[in-house]
């Protein structure tokens, strides 16, 4: 789903700012008719049950549209599984749930970074039917998928407790290998992948097919600021937001020992079962972040760095 936008200006061309939002709608959509008395002329078009033209089925979906992205904008960035609400899978299930074979979803249990069950049931949906495996991968290269495998197990475990492995995955294209980098302070990061992104620019990648991803605001603000001012149309995103999308490349910053895992979340965590809760998601979000890219991949943290990096480094050398 769609997180940016080019802004556009009085005469609807491109001013070369992206949006960190959808765009509006501002269609208007025409129910088609059955047929029509002459093809010149659209506005006598007809429905011959009732006689209905053209003009009187054009309808204005505009409204619903805008609303619809805006829920769904708010419930992607909710923090907490609990407050999830899902509307568009509430309208899915009001308009197709009572139809045989009327919805079908497809999911990653690798990219989950939530665990908590959600009940499809409170969304009118009947879930029945077979379930499969797909073991191609289209959206991520070779080398990136096998350089963050190590982030996760080779088997996953479901909430309802059924367990899914994961191995025998194939992608179906090849690219570089990741560029895994540590520094010592957080300046000499940032000087780092800004040659990585001038890098990139010679290989004439488009700046809006990048993407910069962090796990907090904080740290988009920061990295942003140093950043933004030579490469003004990159797409800045924390880790969160940026489930979902897809870019050209991928520079995952601040992967530093303190960031991530969340030490905030560390310290909540009442008991083992809780502090192991942490550690999966936050690993969850990690893979998430990486396989955003499907050709280059940049993953950088300051010393001490996080013990996720940490694995995918020795997963690196391990394989060289």
């Amino acid at each position: 789903m769609p997180g940016t936008h080019w802004e556009l200006d009085a005469d609807g061309r491109p001013t070369d700012k992206v949006v960190q939002s959808r765009r509006r709608s501002d269609l208007i959509s025409a129910m088609p008719p059955a047929k029509s008395k002459k093809a010149s002329k659209q506005s006598e078009l007809e429905l011959s049950a009732d006689g209905l033209t053209g003009q009187d089925l054009s309808y204005n979906v505009t409204e619903f549209v805008n609303e619809l992205r805006r829920e769904v904008d708010v419930w992607r960035q909710l923090p907490n599984p609990s407050q999830w609400q899902v509307p568009e899978l509430l309208l899915l299930g009001d308009k197709l749930g009572a139809t045989p074979n009327g919805l079908f979803f497809a999911g990653d249990i690798g990219q989950r970074i939530f665990r908590a069950p959600f009940p499809w049931s409170a969304a009118h949906v009947e879930v029945r039917g077979r379930s499969r495996s797909l073991r191609v991968n289209y959206r991520t290269s070779h080398q990136i998928r096998m350089g963050t495998e190590n982030l996760l197990p080779e088997t996953l475990v479901e909430a309802d407790g059924s367990e899914e492995s994961r191995l025998g995955v194939t992608s179906v294209f090849e690219g570089p290998p990741p560029n895994l980098q540590t520094f010592a302070d957080r300046e000499q990061e940032i000087l780092g992948v800004t040659e990585w992104l001038r890098r990139l620019k010679k290989l004439r990648i488009e700046e809006n097919e990048i993407a910069v991803l962090v796990r907090t605001e904080e740290l988009l603000a920061d990295f942003s600021r140093h950043l933004g001012v030579e490469f003004p149309v990159l797409n800045w995103l924390t880790m969160h937001d940026a489930k979902g999308s897809e870019f050209q490349a991928v520079a995952v910053l601040a992967l530093d020992h303190h960031v991530l895992p969340d030490e905030a979340r560390l310290l909540a965590a009442k008991d083992e079962a809780q502090l192991d809760e942490v550690m999966s998601t936050e690993r969850h979000l990690l893979y998430v972040a990486a396989t955003r890219a499907r050709d280059f991949l940049w993953m950088s943290g300051s010393e001490p760095v996080s013990e996720f990096l940490m694995d995918v480094l020795h997963s690196e050398k391990a394989s060289a």
